[in-house]
């Protein structure tokens, strides 16, 4: 059932004046909340906003990306057997990677504060000042870690972001819906062998290049083939079916190789 847009739109400051997005993710972002003012969270597809837009669902998908990464919207997916369905809900507080004030300011509150320095709160001052060095390490440590989950993350989604062209999802959003949660978990297979030094394959640690070369040669006919061969398969005693859909798709790509071989 299509949803019916309310009347208006919210476009905060820190969304409208945020150098790293384009225009029209902040567009997009005004009419998600114009959606979610009914039940707080919309389901709109990504071919809904494209014709809305007049754009591709490509685009649709960047944009949305977009403003994920930048902490403004959620995205989840639900599965089901009649196939996914993804809902979107706005967050309800800044980002703590939102862009430095300076960033999302109007022009000419852009004003530095009085005397021209950063002068932190005298609670936070105080802080400083009496913390430990075990505090510091630990703190320190904390941090590097966030940073490289966050860092991890960011790469792989670029890399779903680069495989859904490589397979052009927009192909199956639009001949086959009913196939998406088998696609996206496809594509999440794929990209962990691309992040990973290396995985196991049929009980053997491959490295990540030799994946590399495989998974080059997939397209929408593949992930389409292999689906089909995938499906009525019985997963329920399987302890890791990631691992067993990435060693599965290995095998069909080199048994699709060799009967073009053997033709």
């Amino acid at each position: 059932m299509e949803e019916k847009r309310s009347y208006y739109a919210v476009i905060p400051a820190n969304v409208r004046y945020d150098v790293n997005l384009v225009p029209n993710a902040k567009l997009l972002y005004g009419e998600i909340t114009a959606l979610c003012n009914d039940k707080g969270y919309c389901w709109a597809t990504n071919k809904y906003f494209a014709d809305l837009y007049g754009v591709s669902n490509r685009c649709i998908r960047q944009w949305i990306s977009a403003l994920e990464k930048r902490g403004y919207i959620k995205t989840d997916t639900s599965y089901s057997k009649d196939g996914s369905k993804r809902y979107i809900t706005i967050s309800k507080c800044v980002p703590a990677s939102s862009p430095p004030e300076e960033n999302f300011l109007p022009p000419g509150r852009n004003l530095p504060p009085p005397g021209g320095k950063n002068l932190p709160p005298r609670g936070e001052e105080i802080f400083l000042h009496n913390n430990t060095v075990t505090n510091t390490t630990v703190l320190n440590k904390s941090v590097s870690q966030s940073k490289e989950t966050g860092e991890t993350d960011e790469l792989t989604d670029e890399i779903r972001e680069r495989l859904k062209d490589q397979i052009d999802y927009d192909y199956f959003e639009d001949n086959y819906p009913e196939t998406l949660s088998g696609v996206d978990a496809l594509i999440d297979c794929m990209a962990e062998m691309l992040i990973s030094p290396c995985t196991k394959i049929n009980g053997s640690m491959l490295q990540r290049s030799v994946l590399e070369s495989y998974i080059s040669k997939t397209d929408s006919e593949l992930v389409r083939e292999f689906l089909e061969h995938m499906r009525g398969r019985k997963m329920r005693d399987i302890k890791n079916i990631s691992a067993y859909w990435q060693s599965a798709f290995i095998n069909f790509i080199r048994e699709s190789e060799l009967v073009r071989l053997t033709i």
